[in-house]
């Protein structure tokens, strides 16, 4: 194995559980595996190797000395330096990729889609680090492997004596030492290396993971792997520090994935309580699981234990830092040290252990463990996921550190108190075990010791915290809200979760027998924690806003004499203190999460209030709460309280329409005005914007004073450019206000969620409110420019999930939205006098000139691929920040005024911390991003398919709400997106500043308060303009991204169908892949390698992560998309152009590689798709023949028919891919017969294809084949209930490459019985429809291999009248082909074309005779086969009397049918067959005619009679009498056959 490449192959394929090489398996025992830990310990530059490439001295090079050009010895210098390797080994690696052909295989493997075909340096720079990333990943699929108990037991115990040799080789010490390399300068620049270094360190961590995964460490490793997490820890202090940006921050974010990995390796071994195997003897029957022992004493004890004093002295002596990284390492060693303290059983502990354990674990919680675990390691916030999930194996091990770590905690009364001043307070405590709970929801069952949980906890400790917090919450404030937070965490768990926090919270009702599911025996809620009490308490608090708001309005009101000297004093309205604000959102909290399905929904509701309209009233209370002024109502509570009212309306159906009724009631959102067009522009601060020009000098007079420069998030300018013209919606209000100064947005994502709850129950004016807030106050807020961000959203997620929830509610507009649905016709109705509806609001957004939405996904898709995971300090919030500008002083002072202004800054303060805490828990960054960029490309995509019809309807409305709409836009009519795509290629007109009815203040122009010009630079709203949609749709076709690969080729197809200009659309594309000359071929191959099955999927679209949204829609396969994309009739120009481009020869090679699945069972659809796609492509290209017969893969693909065609059944996936390459075949050999069509030696190929086909063994398999199908029994009668749903159900339709055989689309049905009936239907149709295919596929292959034959015979026929005597027995060899110049190939062709023909024609006859009591569908086909042979047949002379004869009587034999298994049509193409071979048979000589008559026998005869005189079908008649025509002797004599 002598390249990293290979060994990570071979690994790979051992750790798959396929069998390996045996080379792998000596490589595993051999010395050399250690290399893999040591691929990143090169040697440095030397200072004499580098003085002799100066002094043009030679080298050596594998032990021989080379000289250098000039040339050669700048670029081995240059790769020295930048590497930081040897100079003689960086001339390795130059001579490695000297060849073109080595550089493009480096590109092959690397997935590169253009070849280093002129630059040597960037080959040899992209080798080392393939090969490092390879001896990287084959490391940890070694460690990865030794641990999966589903392998074969070989293969696990060759992988895990692997990893007992890596750690007697100090595999610990290699790991951790390249962990340090790579946080070092030399790693930090360029861009390119820090990205490598991040990867690398994140592959090194986990390597080091499960390497030592549950193994006994030594004393020595635990000691180094805790320094090397102090010493990465600092690191990333440095970086946090403004003037050491530069130098660390490229890679620190990586860096810090990496040090949470060491970390969390690190409290698992310093674990005395784990059950650890033993390093040095690894066997398959040790348990893998921690904690695995069913009893104390089966444990062995983690040696070391001895060493803790040590251990703990030694983390006493770090230095104590300021710097939050380091001083959270520092207190998760504490943590460790604790861990590794504590005794095996708790009730053998002595005094000093329990002190050692005590001081311990005080000093981690002093140092604030908790708040680093929760805040800022990369587990609970989200950064550390395996590929796109979560990290299961981290988050069990995580849970299990700390339920030990509680247990302890409450074993030595450690526990710190609430509201503590220094370091982790209770409310810290229960704020990790939330997170974690969120993060990780199988935790929840460990709080619970009941029966009916999935299994009983191994130690209570979860269930004594929550006690321990509830006393808390009794005796004092400060714990209340973070113990419900905990509850409605354990609450979201599980459906049996939820139940039992539900039944927990009723427990203190008089009439409550629910006693089931407590935390424990005789448990209870502190007095007033209960549901009831819960919805009181929102009623309440309710009621003294609203009486607040009424007095202040009484107080306020104009007195209506004019004499009075002055108005009374103004009275604000009353605000809700923090400590309020967080206990009513815990409460709603709480709620929201015990209804975790409609059934726990009512019951909660019920429990709260004895009515019959219990979910209704609960929501009214949250919605008088809702609707006050956002500083009376954080926007956090409001968040809160709009998931209560969502999950309320989710209880059943009449709760959503009298919730939906209140909600139009509350006014939210403004029902005014119309969906205005996007700015332009967007004036942002000076200090925002890196590349910005400077200033000019400014002259100064004598004692004028510089200007102080403004504080750009004070003085807030994009706020005030997005400020609209006072609107009645209280939502849009504290969007543009209160949730615009503390840049968070949490009361506008519970609105969203609220009304896509509510969906089609809103009425139309409420919808339309919704989607304009959507469209305008939140999408272009998010899809601002990046510069920009920093002013709108202070969490970075935040900006994807709020994109997430307006996309999801424009997505429900536009779903229901075609022309049989209400509102379509109402839209585009004359007589309608009614507003247009909200979906034709989005639609035509998307689609005018100046719409917003197109440019704002378009801007979203980009941001969201240009962004990457920087590394952001963990920053404590000031309170200074939200002090507005103090007044200048007047001549009073009011001291009243200073407390409200500080009052007003403290609440803010903590309602920003409670919008960063609830964002904990969930999804982290990179999840929402992604989420983000799917649902664009989705909404898009839906866009595209309705746009059509669309443009049509809008042409032809006239008088309409439609038309009014259009007109009242003042937009222009709608456009195919594709040609808005192009048209925003071109310089725009400089549009007129707009107003009026447009959210902004003159698009942007005027001045903004408090900033002068010159303080502010005008730049682009959007980040990326529309036209950049085509390049980030082209960077998205590419293998490996499951997620938007399918959607982003399927949108290209789209596009390129609905663009006028198919020209411009490629000269687009082109512009936009690449500026090369080779874009084209670039990205034929990204789209053409679609196609080939390496896609990665991933799981991580549809988690619970996604609190309250819709379930994304699969994907799609995007091989599928690619391949339809290559046959798209109306993309046929982009198409085209990427089949010149280079997609053809890689489609085809794709196509025959898929094909093997008919051998070994794997993705036939694919296969079939595939192999379609050729016999398209192969109609419309001739080169593609070319392609396909480079070699024999026609041949091998009639060897694999043959195959799949023996077996005794075969399933309707693979009848379904035996048609496609039977047609395919056709396809191919019907071309190669044209003239000027393909080349010669194609020709020839083809021709071997057909011999191949015409032996008997191949005939019959095939012709046999399409009788034994798996059958289904089915009634024609359709039940009459499902009557309608089958018309109102049609299948979805066909596509080029795809058939749909079923009858109607199950997944529109609803009724069981129905949806039952209607699935065994489609199986019927689907195996019916199936079997005719293959039988017609297998007919035109037949028909088109009988043609060569018939050439072929007829060629020789008049070769041999010219050239030799005629052999009289075709059965002898013919060598008259040979002798010819033989036009149709390089070899010589059928050797006995008239046997060939024949055959085919009895073949067809015995299936047709074997297979009596089938189906008559597939019959008909190779009846007609039998005809179309007979027909050649008898067009060539001196034929065998006994084929003839034979072949007579096989048709009289296949006519013999019962009554059901056959139709007019198969008994003509008998007819027409029989009619052939008995016209040759009276041709050759009377005895022959007379006895092929009297092969038929009467009962045949008589059959053909009855059919000659009355078959319904003209042609069928002509047959029958063509047949007793030819069959009648001459001389009038009357044999058995003269009827």
């Amino acid at each position: 194995m002598d390249t990293s490449f290979a060994v990570l192959e071979g690994v790979s394929t051992l750790a798959s559980g396929r069998e390996a090489a045996p080379d792998v398996v000596r490589y595993l025992q051999s010395p050399q595996l250690a290399d893999l830990a040591k691929c990143l310990e090169q040697p440095p530059p030397d200072a004499s190797k580098r003085q002799k490439l100066a002094a043009s001295q030679p080298l050596m090079l594998r032990g021989k000395e080379q000289a250098l050009q000039p040339r050669t010895a700048r670029l081995v210098a240059a790769l020295s330096d930048e590497l930081q390797l040897d100079e003689e080994l960086a001339l390795d690696f130059v001579a490695r990729v000297t060849e073109r052909q080595h550089r493009r295989d480096l590109a092959g493997m690397t997935g590169r889609a253009e070849a280093f075909d002129d630059d040597i340096g960037g080959a040899a720079r992209q080798l080392f680090y393939f090969e490092a990333a390879c001896s990287l990943r084959a490391l940890g699929e070694v460690v990865r492997g030794a641990l999966d108990d589903n392998l074969p037991h070989n293969a696990q115990h060759s992988l895990q004596q692997a990893v007992c040799a890596l750690a007697k080789q100090n595999l610990a010490g290699c790991l951790l030492a390249a962990v340090k390399r790579l946080a070092s300068s030399s790693w930090a620049h360029p861009v390119d290396r820090a990205a490598r270094a991040g990867e690398f360190a994140s592959l090194v961590s986990e390597a080091h993971y499960y390497g030592f995964y549950e193994t006994q460490l030594e004393a020595n490793e635990a000691k180094e792997l805790l320094e090397t997490t102090r010493d990465v820890s600092r690191l990333l202090d440095d970086a946090c520090r403004p003037q050491q940006v530069g130098q660390l921050a490229p890679h620190a974010s990586r860096l810090r994935a990496c040090r949470d990995v060491l970390l969390l390796g690190a409290l698992g071994a310093l674990d005395a309580g784990a059950k650890l195997r033993d390093r040095n003897g690894a066997t398959r029957d040790d348990s893998l699981l921690r904690y695995g022992a069913s009893n104390d004493d089966d444990r062995t004890s983690n040696k070391l234990a001895a060493n803790a004093a040590a251990l703990r002295s030694a983390i006493q002596q770090w230095p104590s830092t300021l710097g939050n990284e380091a001083r959270g390492a520092k207190a998760s060693a504490n943590l460790a040290a604790a861990l590794l303290a504590r005794p095996n059983r708790w009730a053998d502990a002595t005094s000093d252990i329990e002190e050692a354990v005590r001081s311990a674990l005080q000093d981690a919680f002093e140092g604030g463990v908790c708040q680093f675990l929760t805040r800022t390691h990369g587990l609970l916030r989200g950064d550390l996921r395996d590929g796109h999930r979560p990290p299961t194996t981290y988050l069990a091990a995580f849970t299990e550190v700390i339920v030990a770590v509680v247990e302890a905690a409450l074993e030595v009364d450690a526990l710190p108190e609430p509201s503590s001043q220094y370091g982790d307070s209770l409310e810290d405590v229960l704020e990790l075990i939330r997170v974690l709970c969120g993060r990780y929801p199988q935790v929840c069952d460990r709080f619970f010791s009941s029966e009916d949980m999935d299994e009983e906890a191994p130690s209570a400790a979860l269930a004594h915290l929550t006690l321990r917090a509830g006393d808390a919450a009794r005796h004092g404030d400060a714990c209340r809200a973070p113990y419900l937070r905990l509850l409605a965490s354990i609450a979201r768990g599980s459906e049996k979760c939820a139940t039992a926090v539900a039944d927990f919270l009723r427990s203190d009702e008089e009439d409550s027998d629910l006693r089931d599911g407590l935390f424990l025996d005789g448990a209870a809620p502190p007095p007033g924690y209960g549901l009831r009490h819960f919805s009181a308490l929102i009623d309440r608090y309710g009621e003294v806003l609203r009486a607040a708001e009424l007095e202040t309005q009484l107080a306020t009101t104009t007195p209506s004499s004019i004499y009075v000297a002055a108005p009374p004093p103004q009275r604000e309205p009353l605000w809700l203190g923090g400590a309020d604000a967080e206990a009513l959102a815990a409460v709603a909290d709480v709620l929201t999460a015990c209804m975790k399905t409609p059934a726990h929904a009512r019951r909660v509701c019920a429990a709260c209030s004895n009515e019959s309209n219990a979910p209704s009233r609960l929501a009214a209370s949250a919605l008088r709460l809702v609707c006050r002024d956002g500083d009376a109502v954080a926007p956090d509570l409001k968040g809160a309280l709009f998931a209560l009212i969502a999950s309320c309306a989710s209880s059943d159906d009449d709760a959503r329409t009298s919730i939906a009724q209140l909600v139009q009631k509350a006014s939210l959102t403004s029902s005014s005005g119309q969906l205005s067009a996007p700015p332009s522009q967007l004036r942002l601060p000076r200090r925002l914007v890196p590349n910005a020009p400077p200033l000019p000098p400014t002259q100064l007079f004598p004692g004028q004073v510089q200007r102080a420069p403004k504080d750009p998030l004070r003085d807030n300018c994009l706020a005030q450019q997005l400020s609209s013209v006072a609107k009645p919606g209280v939502v849009e209000r504290d969007c543009l206000a209160v949730e615009t100064r503390l840049r968070t947005f949490s009361g506008s994502e519970g609105y969203l969620r609220l009304v896509h709850t509510l969906g089609d129950a809103l009425d139309d004016s409420s919808r339309r409110s919704s989607v304009r807030f959507a469209a305008r106050d939140i999408l272009l807020r998010c899809a601002a420019r990046d510069d920009g961000q920093i002013l709108a959203f202070r969490f970075k997620e935040e900006r994807w999930r709020l994109a997430c929830r307006a996309l999801a509610v424009l997505r429900q507009a536009l779903e229901s939205y075609d022309p049989l649905s209400a509102s379509w016709k109402r839209d585009f109705d004359a007589k309608s006098t009614e507003e247009a509806s909200a979906s034709f609001e989005v639609l035509y957004d998307a689609l005018s000139d100046r719409g917003g939405l197109a440019a704002a996904l378009a801007s979203l898709i980009s941001a969201a691929g240009k962004e990457g995971d920087a590394f952001l300090p963990d920053a404590d919030i000031d309170t200074r920040e939200f002090l507005p500008e103090p007044k200048p002083q007047g001549l009073i002072k009011d001291a009243n005024d200073d407390k409200r202004r500080l009052l007003r800054a403290e609440l803010d303060v903590a309602s920003v911390e409670r919008a960063r805490r609830s964002g904990l828990g969930g999804a982290g960054v990179a999840w929402w991003r992604r989420r983000c960029e799917r649902a664009s490309l989705d909404l898009l995509e839906a866009v595209a398919s309705k746009e059509a019809i669309f443009i049509k309807a809008c042409r032809s409305a006239s008088d309409s709400p439609a038309q009014r709409a259009l007109v009242k836009a003042a937009r222009g009519p709608p456009r195919r997106l594709g040609d808005l795509l192009l048209a925003s290629r071109t310089p725009a007109v400089q549009q007129q500043p707009s107003t009026g009815g447009s959210f902004l203040r003159n698009d942007f122009g005027s001045q903004l308060d408090g900033w002068h010009d010159d303080d502010l630079v005008s730049l682009p709203f959007f980040e990326a303009p529309l036209a950049s949609l085509l390049p980030e749709l082209a960077k998205r076709a590419q293998p490996g991204d499951a997620l938007t690969a399918g959607p982003s080729i399927r949108l290209l197809g789209a596009l390129a169908g609905a663009a006028l200009d198919g020209g411009r659309f490629l000269a687009a594309l082109a512009a936009a892949e690449d500026k090369g000359a080779d874009a084209r071929s670039k990205f034929a191959a990204r789209v053409a390698a679609c196609t080939d099955r390496t896609m990665i999927d991933e799981d991580g679209v549809d988690t619970a992560d996604a609190d309250g949204l819709p379930i994304l829609k699969p994907a799609g396969d995007a091989g599928h998309a690619a391949l339809d994309l290559l046959v798209e009739p109306r993309a046929r120009h982009l198409a085209g152009w990427l089949l010149d481009g280079g997609s053809l020869e890689a489609a085809v090679d794709v196509a025959f590689r898929s094909a093997s699945a008919l051998e070994n069972g794997g993705d036939l659809g694919t296969a079939e798709r595939a192999l379609r796609l050729v016999a398209e492509l192969a109609t419309s290209h001739r080169s593609c023949v070319d392609c396909v017969c480079r070699d024999d893969a026609l041949v091998d693909l009639v060897t694999m028919v043959r195959e799949a065609c023996s077996t005794s059944t075969i399933s309707v996936p693979t009848a379904r891919c035996l048609a496609s390459a039977l047609e395919c075949l056709a396809v191919c050999t019907h071309t190669a017969k044209l003239p000027d069509g393909v080349q010669d030696q194609a020709r020839g190929r083809c021709r071997n294809a057909v011999d191949a086909f015409l032996r008997v063994d191949v005939l019959q398999a095939v012709f046999g084949a399409a009788f034994k199908l798996e059958s289904v029994a089915s009634s024609d009668a359709i039940p009459e209930e499902a009557r309608k749903c089958v018309e109102n159900a049609p299948p979805q339709p066909s596509s080029v490459l795809y058939e749909n055989y079923d009858l109607v689309d199950e997944t529109k049905l609803d009724d069981p019985q129905v949806k039952q009936w209607a699935k065994h239907a489609n199986q019927a149709q689907r195996a019916v429809t199936a079997a005719a295919r293959l039988a017609d596929a297998a007919q035109r292959f037949a028909a088109v291999c009988a043609g060569y034959a018939f050439e072929s015979a007829a060629l020789e026929a008049s070769s041999t009248d010219q050239n030799m005597a005629f052999r009289t027995d075709d059965d002898q060899q013919s060598d008259a082909l040979a002798l010819l110049n033989e036009p149709y190939g390089d070899l010589a062709g059928l050797s006995r074309p008239r046997r060939a023909l024949a055959e085919v024609r009895d073949a067809a006859a015995r299936a047709l005779t074997e297979n009596q009591s089938s189906d008559a569908r597939p019959a008909e086909a190779l009846a007609r086969c039998a005809a179309d042979a007979a027909a050649n047949l008898r067009s060539l002379d001196k034929l065998q009397r006994s084929v003839t004869v034979g072949g007579a009587r096989q048709l009289a034999l296949a006519l013999d049918r019962p009554q059901r298994s056959t139709s007019e049509a198969l008994r003509g193409h008998l007819y027409a067959a029989l009619a052939h071979t008995l016209a040759r048979a009276r041709h050759r000589d009377p005895q022959t005619s007379m006895e092929a008559s009297d092969a038929v026998g009467e009962r045949a005869w008589g059959r053909v009679c009855a059919d000659a005189a009355t078959a319904a079908t003209p042609w069928v008649r002509l047959a029958a009498r063509a047949a007793l025509c030819e069959g009648a002797p001459e001389d009038g004599g009357r044999g058995r056959g003269a009827r």
